[in-house]
């Protein structure tokens, strides 16, 4: 059959490109232009029916299509302005490698380490004092609730950084109430240190948390192991080092600081981002999965963190080289391994956070191996490893459930929530039994050994469904890549979104890249008429650009023209408007 020269013809097709967002694209994408016959006013014409050769290039088409969409000077028709996105190339150019984004977060978990493992921040009590564990308790149970509660009272259309009142009564609650927890807890009865400061404490903790994860959503954060691993680890461990090496007083006044400067920078940004962009949920079927997978992995956590710190708990510390200060030696540890992790993340395209999780439980069921040898000598590493696993878990769990939100799977209040929560309340339940334990000589007796060998076995058990569904969630968040997955993409947003049949059909194009006066030229419309439906998939979906709209609908998280990156995560860049320097 011939091969025309005319490329707007509605009947030209491209299999370098072939779904172009313009017809008369640039000659450099062009390869073997085919001609197929137009067909009745009233067919259809599904994905499913392209050329099956056009398959293999699906996503090199679609990312040609996204950038000679952003080449262009001239604006979609149909797309409405979006403050929230910056339409000029030079303040895009002008983005850092973000090195400080995380550290919001990673103020707020070195907070937590140097209050409960540093035996320096207590004036008047030593850190493994019965009082202080009964606070610590308190805590993790208070901060438990909170986490997984609040994203219940949200639902997924509310968000607690709306709440502004918040971004300001938090780090004021959190410092003098770590203040007055450290200096003002004493071996005498005080139900308001033991109990009602805690409870305060893990809550605003918890809310802390949940407003950073918010934040992180909006600008669709990747979570690298390179930059999340490496803002925590030299935060985490700067700050126990200035801990240790401060007097109490000096040291303590130090700890204070920690939350008001995380919420400082909270407001920094609140204040000087003009608009807030939130994930656009996914159809209720993807959610659905994204939110099955974050249950198995976050119950799967709550077993390593139960199993680590009831090792970390169970083991005499006179037995223990360092003493009390075990605890600090061991947070130290583990800021340095995190920090290792974080540096090979950095160096290496393909690191795979994905593929942490199961050598993580690998190393907790040595820890409680160690532990169950009964051997003194193999205390103290039982102690470290177990320690060391339990923070890499709480930071790979954010990392792993975060990715989901960013992705739209799950609320960012959900996913945050899950993050620490799911956590913490390991770190719950095996301190507790331990402290059962301790308190109980009969029921240590009968017990202890069963209970050792039942968390081998689980942790054991666990690491196969963990594997599977470090493969589901790898597929969860990557780009769409054939026709047929496309097709059913657009299937469950056109009933999600309750869109007709010929918004359905509207879609389909649009996401491929064609022009309102291409789309009705395939579906022998007016120009006019496709508009009309193109300006109702925007109403319908709330998504009113197009370029905004493919993203959604393939899930591509890479900006058009860029070049996906090697590794699952991309790496992420500052705003702005991020208050402290790259």
């Amino acid at each position: 059959f011939p091969f025309p020269d005319d490329r707007t013809s509605p009947g030209w097709f491209n299999l370098m490109n072939p779904f172009p967002m313009n017809p008369s694209a640039p000659s450099r994408y062009i390869s073997y232009p085919i001609r197929y016959e137009a067909r009745p006013r009233d067919s259809k014409r599904p994905a499913s029916e392209l050329p099956s050769d056009a398959q293999g290039h699906m996503k090199k088409g679609l990312a040609v299509a996204m950038a000679d969409q952003v080449k262009s000077k001239k604006p979609r028709e149909g797309a409405a302005q979006d403050s929230c996105v910056l339409t000029d190339k030079a303040a895009a150019k002008k983005r850092k490698p973000a090195i400080t984004l995380y550290v919001g977060i990673s103020l707020i978990i070195a907070w937590f380490h140097c209050i409960w493992f540093v035996p320096n921040a207590y004036l008047n009590v030593e850190l493994l004092a019965w009082q202080v564990t009964v606070a610590w308790l308190v805590m993790l149970a208070s901060s438990t609730l909170a986490l997984l509660v609040t994203p219940l009272l949200l639902r997924s259309e509310r968000h607690l950084s709306d709440v502004k009142p918040l971004l300001y009564v938090t780090p004021a609650v959190l410092s003098l109430g770590g203040l007055a927890l450290c200096l003002g807890i004493s071996t005498t009865e005080n139900p308001v240190m033991t109990i009602a400061l805690p409870i305060a404490l893990g809550i605003f903790n918890a809310l802390l948390w949940i407003q950073w994860g918010e934040w992180y959503a909006t600008i669709k954060a990747s979570y690298h192991i390179g930059q999340v691993a490496l803002t925590v680890s030299a935060v985490v461990l700067f700050s126990l080092a200035a801990t240790i090496v401060l007097p109490t007083l000096a040291g303590d006044a130090f700890v204070a600081l920690l939350p008001i400067m995380s919420s400082w920078c909270l407001i920094r940004i609140r204040t000087s981002a003009t608009c807030l962009d939130y994930p656009k949920p996914l159809p209720q079927n993807e959610r659905s999965k994204g939110f099955r997978n974050a249950l198995v992995v976050g119950g799967i956590c709550i077993s390593a963190c139960a199993a680590c710190y009831f090792v970390v708990a169970i083991i005499p510390v006179p037995d223990l080289a360092f003493g009390d200060s075990t605890f600090t030696v061991g947070a130290l540890v583990g800021g340095a391994v995190l920090g290792v992790i974080g540096a090979f993340g950095k160096l290496s395209r393909k690191f795979d956070i994905y593929r942490l999780f199961p050598w993580m439980l690998a190393f907790a069921t040595i820890a409680v191996i160690l532990y169950a040898a009964n051997d003194v000598a193999l205390y103290l590493p039982a102690f470290l490893t177990a320690l060391t696993i339990s923070l890499i878990c709480e930071i790979l769990l954010l990392m792993y459930i975060g990715v989901l939100s960013s992705n739209g799977y799950i609320s960012p209040a959900t996913a945050f929530g899950f993050s620490g929560g799911f956590a913490r309340a390991g770190i719950l339940v095996g301190n507790g039994i331990a402290v059962v334990f301790e308190h109980n000589a009969a029921l240590e007796k009968l017990l202890l050994t069963p209970v050792t060998m039942a968390f081998m076995i689980i942790l054991v058990v666990l690491i196969i469904p963990l594997v599977r569904r470090e493969y589901a969630i790898a597929a969860l968040t990557a780009p769409i890549d054939s026709l047929a997955e496309l097709d059913l993409q657009i299937e469950a947003v056109a009933k999600e979104f309750g869109l007709s049949s010929r918004e359905k059909d509207v879609l389909s194009y649009v996401v491929r890249g064609y022009t309102a006066e291409a789309i009705g030229k395939q579906l022998f419309i007016s120009s006019y008429t496709a508009q009309t439906h193109i300006q109702h998939i925007y109403a319908k979906t709330q998504i009113h650009k197009r370029s905004d709209l493919i993203d959604y609908v393939t899930k591509r998280k890479v900006p058009a023209g860029e070049t996906a990156p090697t590794d699952r995560a991309a790496i992420d860049t500052l705003p702005d408007y991020w208050p402290f320097p790259s």
